[in-house]
């Protein structure tokens, strides 16, 4: 918007957090409609998982054994504050919907695991808990090359899962995700290509920078961005790859600034 831009010279127009980091800190008990959204997303899924699976007339059903939720998320590691907001999340619907009487009479019982921000540990710690734990459901990854990894292991035991990150393109290829994946979040070339249209058509932008994650994430961006530029008439005239974990990104923001994109 125009009031990210600097009036001389400065660094080009971007798409700010700057409004939503302001906000006043949300309080799902404030707002009920969006609290029962929350509890019902996480539980219908739960629900169907149990009719698909047969686990309504099983004797464990009768019994009141709990529905088994994994979750295996990064809670250590660079994306470890962004996973306790998940854990905290998965955590408070859990409580709700056990106040409330469970899922049709059985109780949640969730199994919370670190992948490390790892593909190959988020496998392993996936498979034990399918084989182990013989969960019921899965929900959370934090990544998209997880989420990709963690489809494979849930599709092939024929685990429902919802994801709750961006998932890379080809998560959403024909015969790759299984038949009970779901995702609430958006596709990572898609927002990469809806902010290279909205740059280009409403803000003037010709020619952009991009600087991305090293990683699936930031990598789907990237190329939504390149191929949007080149759908809408930009120019993409530089990139750069950042490693995850830097803090101090004044080396690729001073090259950025010195080929003087339109758009960043």
């Amino acid at each position: 918007a125009p009031e990210n831009q600097e009036e001389k010279g400065g660094m080009p127009a971007y798409f700010s957090t700057r409004g939503f980091l302001n906000r006043k800190p949300y309080n799902l008990e404030v707002n009920a409609m969006v609290k029962k959204n929350v509890t019902w997303m996480f539980l219908l899924p739960i629900i169907l998982s149990l009719v698909v699976g047969g686990f309504l007339t099983t004797p464990q059903a009768l019994a009141k054994d709990p529905v088994k939720v994994g979750c295996v998320i990064p809670l250590t590691g660079t994306f470890a504050k962004i996973a306790a907001a998940q854990k905290d999340g998965i955590q408070l619907a859990a409580k709700q919907i056990n106040a409330r009487g469970g899922v049709l009479g059985r109780p949640i019982e969730l199994f919370l695991r670190d992948s490390e921000l790892n593909a190959t540990i988020a496998t392993r710690r996936l498979q034990d808990l399918v084989a182990k734990e013989k969960i019921d459901w899965h929900v959370g990854t934090l990544s998209g090359g997880i989420t990709y990894a963690a489809n494979q292991v849930l599709k092939k035991a024929n685990v429902p899962y919802m994801s709750s990150c961006q998932t890379v393109e080809k998560f959403h290829q024909k015969g790759v995700t299984g038949p009970y994946t779901f995702t609430v979040a958006s596709v990572t070339h898609t927002v990469g290509y809806a902010a290279a249209e909205y740059m280009i058509k409403n803000m003037g932008v010709k020619t952009i920078y991009i600087m991305y994650a090293d990683y699936a994430w930031g990598q789907g961006n990237r190329d939504g961005i390149i191929a949007g530029a080149k759908k809408f008439g930009g120019e993409v005239i530089g990139m750069h790859a950042a490693p995850l974990g830097i803090s101090d990104f004044t080396p690729y923001l001073t090259k950025a600034r010195a080929l003087k994109p339109d758009g960043f």
